[in-house]
């Protein structure tokens, strides 16, 4: 049976740099008719949108590794690798949300509370651990940032994300809690008893001893 994360499906963006970016996208060289825009083409246009590209779709594939282990102790890094991947993910969402939650307030948009407290209740589910990023995009007038509706629809898309890579998160998590030790349990991490050490070395001295005295009452004898 695949474990709970495998079945995460998460909200992916992408902007296109020439459809999104706001600059134009020419047919044929500016500076040469008969050569090419590849220079052009293959240039991140806005690191904002290149950002977005690549978290979105990073922190989707770290939750969704699927466990291919045999072991506890693997299980164990597993478990916590993907929690791990998790928080990283949460935190992407929460900085997206803040800026299309921005984009709306600035907007004026009349669904901005309802969105800003449905979002705020499904976070408040899920810890977010470490730094938010919060992603910004230099270009207000591209696709993404000019249609609301789309806007509006992300935000819920997210929300629901939320949601559910929370209950996977407490899934991974009851299951790390309840793992056995993988530390400290079998004869190989068994440190030596320094007691047991002690008497074996005493025991030796004094059989030494006897042996030495035998040894010299024999010699008298003769």
């Amino acid at each position: 049976m695949a474990d709970i994360n495998t079945v995460y499906a998460g909200v992916a963006e992408y902007f296109d740099p020439k459809a999104d970016s706001g600059v134009p996208n020419f047919n044929g060289n500016i500076f040469n008719p008969v050569g090419n825009n590849k220079w052009l083409e293959e240039m991140p246009f806005w690191p904002g949108l290149d950002a977005i590209n690549k978290a979105s779709s990073s922190t989707i594939q770290a939750v969704k590794v699927a466990y291919s282990g045999t072991t506890q102790a693997e299980r164990t890094q597993w478990l916590t690798d993907r929690i791990t991947a998790i928080d990283n993910r949460v935190s992407f969402i929460k900085g997206r949300v803040n800026q299309l939650l921005n984009n709306l307030k600035d907007s004026g948009d009349p669904t901005y509370d309802a969105l800003l407290k449905t979002f705020t209740v499904a976070v408040s589910a899920v810890p977010v651990v470490g730094q938010v990023v919060n992603y910004f995009v230099g270009q207000q007038q591209t696709a993404q940032a000019v249609q609301l509706l789309q806007v509006q629809t992300l935000i819920r898309d997210y929300t629901a994300d939320l949601n559910q890579i929370g209950q996977i998160r407490s899934g991974l998590l009851k299951e790390l809690q309840a793992a056995p030790s993988t530390t400290g349990t079998g004869p190989k991490n068994e440190a030596p008893n320094p007691n047991a050490v002690y008497y074996w070395l005493a025991g030796f001295a004094l059989l030494f001893l006897l042996f030495v005295y035998l040894k010299k009452r024999n010699r008298r004898k003769r």
